[in-house]
């Protein structure tokens, strides 16, 4: 699994390309505030808050992939992932596979894509 990969293109019915979840809650300016105090105090402790932020949505990727991949019944590829970024994933996984032990998951769809027509939006 790369850990690049082309960003969402969601379209309409008609074909029309429409702006995903994150752009329309991005525009309406949810949360920004609490990010740049957020990104502030780090900075002030002499953190890059852009490596920072990096670093730990690889790891989310990762243990994102990691966990859908089970669903899935197939092995991560974590050929791309240094072994920091391996190990912090499988920890967070963990965390996933302890909530759903005794559990019966039965997935009814992973990683689709859905779009509003209506409200003209995907995610």
């Amino acid at each position: 699994m790369s850990k690049y990969k082309a960003h969402q293109r969601y379209r309409l019915a008609d074909n029309t390309i429409c702006p995903g979840v994150t752009t329309v809650t991005g525009i309406l300016g949810m949360n920004k505030g609490v990010l740049v105090r957020w990104a502030n105090r780090i900075g002030l402790e002499g953190i890059d808050s852009s490596k920072y932020v990096d670093s730990k949505a690889t790891i989310g990727t990762l243990a994102h992939a990691m966990v859908t991949d089970k669903l899935q019944g197939i092995e991560t590829d974590t050929s791309d992932y240094s072994k920091n970024d391996i190990d912090r994933a499988e920890n967070s996984a963990l965390s996933y596979y302890a909530w759903e032990r005794g559990k019966e998951i039965e997935p009814i769809l992973i990683e689709e894509s859905l779009i509003s027509n209506r409200h003209k939006f995907g995610g």
